[in-house]
């Protein structure tokens, strides 16, 4: 006899795919009719939707494929890719083609998509250039995607300075990472967490205690 829908996901989006109906077929396996962002619409298994192993109607392949394939000076068969093209490969695999799990899980699956015009990779490279050594792609505002007006070539260094994850201060109206700091005038990184953990993890209170000049950001 049909089955019933237990967990309903009419509606939600899985990479590329949107659930549109229930099928209440008599298969071992609930099934829902999905359109694809290219158009198509097919019967995918709630399963497969959920998990991520489904993501596309089978044009993600495709794509890939296609990419993969592609000779223009930056990503060649057989050899290795430009660092320029990888960071954009990676960009839009995190963000839009979903082929790793966990990242698209915490970029594209949150809303963290690439701009349009940069869906093809010589309008990303007109407008960011060659990728600088020891730099990778960075967001101005965290809060918003990838494109032109957010986007820079950052080192490691300036991206710390841009998370909020990272403990910063000011010095001579500068932003200094904690952390560095403490490896440029010697300080033990553990002594000075002690001291900010006993004023509320606050470290602009635990520098000044040890005759430190600065600020809060």
């Amino acid at each position: 006899m049909p089955r019933k829908v237990l967990n309903d996901i009419t509606g939600k989006k899985f990479g590329r795919l949107t659930a549109l109906y229930f099928i209440p077929d008599s298969s071992k396996f609930a099934k829902f009719w999905c359109v694809c962002e290219c158009g198509v619409e097919k019967s995918i298994m709630r399963g497969a939707l959920t998990s991520g192993q489904t993501i596309s109607c089978g044009c993600y392949k495709k794509e890939i494929s296609g990419v993969a394939n592609t000779i223009h000076g930056h990503a060649r068969v057989g050899k290795a890719r430009n660092p320029t093209y990888s960071s954009w490969a990676n960009m839009m695999d995190r963000c839009e083609w979903g082929g790793h799990k966990i990242s698209y899980a915490k970029y594209g699956a949150k809303g963290i998509r690439v701009c349009t015009e940069w869906h093809n990779f010589e309008n990303f490279l007109r407008d960011m250039g060659e990728r600088p050594i020891g730099t990778s792609i960075d967001r101005k505002e965290n809060s918003k995607g990838y494109s032109k007006d957010n986007c820079r070539w950052a080192t490691r260094r300036e991206q710390a300075l841009n998370t909020s994850r990272t403990i910063k201060v000011l010095i001579e109206n500068k932003p200094i990472i904690v952390f560095e700091l403490c490896e440029k005038l010697g300080l033990s990184k553990k002594a000075l967490r002690a001291r900010a953990s006993r004023r509320g993890n606050d470290y602009v209170a635990a520098l000044r205690s040890i005759g430190m000049e600065c600020d809060y950001l």
